[in-house]
């Protein structure tokens, strides 16, 4: 008798959707990709993971979080028992977020840039992302530029004003050596992706891949 997949529930990062994670072979899972909702006026992470919870389904379910997805995560974990939490790119507390971003709390310049502003720096965005091909430069300016200003504005404020401390059981972090929006040397991961960049999962696609396989499978 063939083996049922596991289904297995992504959230993307800030201004990404599903399309960060199509370059991987998730042929061994169930992929469900969470749409992002747009927040409310002034909500806290804490109250929008509440609502975003009612999206997933099942007893224990897997959940992979890429970046600001992975902090979400740790925030729906607080409400939902998963079997297991893979977080990429990402923090999975507060102390794990490099101190120029911590520092914006108290310093809140980015409240002075529009989102709209933010999306024409396509030069600083590839340099933080560490995209270099051109199809993959193609598919991140596409996100950034159709994702919602106020779902932009409200997922920097979020990182900025993260208060979390508590890293959720069964929680698994990927995270790459060559990672310039989150330095590796602030976070503990459990894999580290030699010369791995921001977005690996699409830089990094068949190490990424091999990766979450073994992981998904032994769940």
């Amino acid at each position: 008798m063939k083996q049922e997949l596991k289904t297995v529930y992504f959230i993307s990062g800030l201004g990404a959707d599903s399309r960060a994670f199509s370059y991987l072979d998730l042929s061994f899972c169930n992929p469900v990709y969470l749409p992002w909702q747009i927040p409310e006026k002034n909500e806290s992470i804490e109250n929008y993971a509440l609502r975003y919870k009612s999206l997933i389904t099942g007893t224990r379910p897997i959940l992979i979080g890429l970046s600001f997805g992975g902090m979400l995560a740790m925030e729906i974990a607080k409400y939902i028992q998963f079997s297991k939490i893979i977080i990429i790119s990402s923090a999975k507390t507060r102390k794990e977020l490099p101190f120029y971003l911590r520092a914006m709390k108290y310093i809140p310049i980015h409240r002075l840039i529009k989102p709209q502003n933010l999306k024409q720096l396509n030069n600083l965005a590839y340099k933080f992302l560490r995209v270099h091909l051109r199809k993959d430069k193609v598919v991140c300016m596409q996100m950034i530029r159709e994702s919602d200003n106020r779902l932009v504005s409200w997922t920097i404020d979020s990182i900025v004003n993260w208060k979390n401390n508590l890293v959720a059981l069964n929680t698994i972090h990927i995270h790459g050596s060559h990672d310039i929006l989150l330095p590796h040397f602030f976070v503990k991961a459990d894999h580290k992706i030699a010369k791995g960049r921001h977005m690996i999962p699409m830089i990094e696609p068949e190490k990424i891949s091999a990766l979450l396989k073994q992981i998904i499978l032994n769940a």
